[in-house]
């Protein structure tokens, strides 16, 4: 069967498109890598819900090919969201509390303000 991404599951934003839509400026510091390590963790997380999609558009199709690719690839997607939490816990304290001198009650509303 020929399998065709977007005439089973549709036209599919490109990686620029997204990219753009996240990282729409240079942030600096400790809190701009705390959001970029947040940012890349949200795309992490919509590659592993397309991977499901396309994983089960390649079931439905009876086609192996895409789903090899697929079977790959959620693998490195699940890698990549358990390294970014791990590395956005150990960012935080620095980010949050110690460079910038906030008070701990005002930390949740500061990151919250820059997102």
């Amino acid at each position: 069967m020929n399998w065709s991404f977007n005439r089973m599951v549709g036209r599919a934003n490109t990686g620029a498109t997204a990219h753009s839509q996240l990282f729409s400026g240079t942030r600096t510091g400790g809190l701009g890598l705390l959001r970029d390590r947040h940012d890349l963790y949200l795309m992490a997380a919509e590659c592993d819900i397309c991977w499901t999609v396309v994983g089960q558009a390649a079931r439905g199709g009876r086609d192996d090919d895409p789903l090899a690719v697929v079977r790959r690839c959620e693998g490195e997607t699940a890698i990549q969201r358990k390294w970014l939490p791990g590395r956005m816990k150990q960012a935080a304290p620095q980010a949050l509390v110690v460079a910038d001198g906030f008070a701990v009650g005002r930390v949740s509303a500061t990151f919250a303000a820059t997102m």
